[in-house]
């Protein structure tokens, strides 16, 4: 499972519009009305690209690569942000569930700065290790 994913998306994002001409090569793809196995059709359309490949134990390299992406792609990113139709970019950061009774991680200040500019939320989703 990818370390760090960016999420874009919006009900009446124009997902291909945008990544037409765009360098970056999304790991998924979805669009309005298309039919998932069982669920219900997409509300929204938008996609997603792996932006650390940096495994869930390994949060301090998935922030090392989102600071270096997000500093190398920052004029494709901020094209992005001003996309028509786009409700909101997500940088997912997925770690471990390391059993313990609380768990807590810092994004330095570095990271804020950068994805805040780029009018990008933060988020850390948790996933169970077996």
């Amino acid at each position: 499972m990818a370390g760090c994913v960016l999420r874009v998306g919006g009900r009446d994002f124009a997902v291909d519009t945008c990544l037409a001409g765009s360098p970056f090569e999304p790991s998924a793809v979805w669009r309005r009305g298309e039919a998932r196995p069982g669920r219900p059709p997409n509300d929204g359309s938008g996609f997603s690209l792996v932006v650390s490949e940096a495994g869930g134990a390994d949060f301090f390299g998935q922030v090392r690569d989102a600071i270096t992406f997000l500093t190398s792609h920052q004029t494709e990113l901020a094209r992005l942000r001003d996309a028509a139709g786009l409700d909101g970019v997500v940088l997912d950061f997925g770690l471990d569930r390391v059993g313990t009774f609380t768990q807590s991680v810092t994004f330095p200040a570095a990271l804020v700065r950068l994805a805040g500019g780029l009018g990008m939320a933060l988020a850390v989703s948790i996933y169970p290790v077996s």
